[in-house]
């Protein structure tokens, strides 16, 4: 796993952290073999994403 761009994506999401799956490119994380992110403002908390394709 990598990150998707130098510094990371970091949204601002003020709902549920399941909710945040269209906001990935499902191509992106097929190509980098999933990535490493962090989420703000998301429910229940606030921390590190891991996306996998």
């Amino acid at each position: 796993m990598s990150v998707a761009q130098r510094s990371m994506l970091g949204y601002n999401h003020k709902g549920h952290v399941d909710e945040m799956t269209s906001k990935y490119d499902v191509e992106q994380l097929q190509a980098l073999g999933g990535i490493v992110d962090y989420v703000v403002g998301a429910q229940p908390g606030q921390g590190l994403c891991l996306c996998y394709p």
